[in-house]
């Protein structure tokens, strides 16, 4: 299809050689439409209609802008890709301060600094398509400082701080795998006091140091997916000093020093169901964690013995759940309560645990029989 380029600013909807931004030299021009690839120049071109096209592409100085959107329960609805391949903060720049623009597309931040793919002061609502930072060092996919509904796509970090998604503010439920990148600081997103609702989806730190799969200050809602730590140092799966709920998968360090899969500094989290495991590098634990933690699931120790949690915890009790050491020597030590119900035996069971020393009682055809274990061997009488 065809690639358009603004002539100059003015409104989607105007079709007049004069006064509208597409070309031609007779009115009526005509307006992209369904597989065309829409870029801006150095011109502003005002969204006021419903767009879809294949491709909205910022460039040179120029972007999109959104200041209106119908009353509900209509909407804005924009079907296109969305990439910032010129210097603006913003290939799109959203500011409605009522209605919702609704977003179908894969949104990408550029490679100049500071070169979002969206920037919002304003009410996005679902958004459909995969958000991803660009090249550039704070290219952000979506800079959020309004409210955002539901979004169905994976998120990932592009360089240097370009977060897929920074969000100061509202996102509602997530389905989708949230990465870190291989950059500095490149976290997949940066909830900066927000609140983010509930999570579907795998979690992961990258190679960068402080790669974060989800850096939050603010709140997020139930975590349903493995949460990982990466590569890089301080690349935790997610980092946290709010609250963060239920969290259903495993939760594994990573193999970057303090890369945990979940670092909980301060705020409040809820139940982890799923199993627990310290990673490769120093102090990546699966759960480091200010608040206690319940945990329904098998704990084990990451390959060079590092603990599967740092803080308060409670296993569950549940003949599948176990704990799960390293020994000096690298053997594993496995503490498990899969010992049997004390109605199974003759007599009971009573071990001390520490010397592994005790005495079972049993009965049956032969008569009482008395097995002693420890002082240097099993004696039965």
């Amino acid at each position: 299809m065809a690639a358009i380029v603004a002539v100059r600013s003015g409104n989607w909807s105007d079709t007049s050689h004069v006064t509208g931004p597409w070309p031609g030299g007779v009115t009526p021009t005509t307006k992209p439409g369904v597989g065309d690839t829409v870029q801006t120049g150095a011109y502003v071109v005002t969204i006021d209609e419903d767009v879809h096209v294949a491709l909205l592409e910022s460039t040179s100085t120029g972007y999109f802008v959104v200041t209106d959107a119908p009353t509900l329960p209509a909407v804005r609805t924009i079907t296109a890709n969305v990439l910032n391949s010129g210097t603006a903060t913003g290939a799109i720049q959203i500011s409605n301060a009522t209605g919702q623009v609704f977003l179908t597309g894969d949104v990408t931040g550029g490679s100049e600094v500071g070169a979002y793919g969206i920037y919002s002061t304003g009410n996005i609502g679902d958004v459909t398509g995969n958000v991803t930072g660009g090249g550039g060092d704070s290219a952000i996919g979506i800079n959020n400082r309004g409210v955002i509904g539901n979004i169905t796509g994976d998120i990932a970090a592009g360089k240097t701080s370009a977060y897929g998604i920074q969000s100061t503010s509202t996102i509602g439920n997530i389905i989708g795998d949230i990465s870190g990148s291989n950059w500095y600081d490149g976290c997949g997103i940066f909830n900066d006091g927000g609140t983010i609702g509930d999570i579907t989806g795998d979690i992961i730190g990258s190679a960068g140091a402080g790669a974060y799969g989800i850096y939050s200050t603010g709140n997020i809602g139930d975590v349903t997916g493995n949460v990982t730590g990466g590569g890089g140092k301080d690349a935790c799966g997610i980092y946290t000093d709010g609250a963060i709920g239920d969290i259903t998968g495993n939760v594994t360090g990573g193999g970057g020093k303090d890369a945990c899969g979940i670092f909980n500094d301060g705020g409040a989290i809820g139940d982890i169901t799923g199993n627990v495991t310290g990673g490769g590098g120093d102090d990546a634990y699966g759960v480091e964690s200010t608040s206690r933690v319940d945990i329904d699931g098998v704990l084990a120790c990451g390959p060079t013995g590092v603990v599967p949690v740092a803080g308060a915890m409670r296993l569950v009790a549940s003949a599948a759940n176990a704990m799960s050491f390293l020994s000096t020597v690298g053997a594993a030590w496995t503490l498990s309560n899969d010992y049997p119900a004390e109605a199974d035996v003759k007599s009971g069971v009573d071990y001390n645990r520490g010397t592994m020393t005790g005495e079972l009682a049993a009965g049956g055809s032969i008569g009482p029989v008395s097995i002693v274990i420890g002082g240097g061997g099993i004696r039965i009488s």
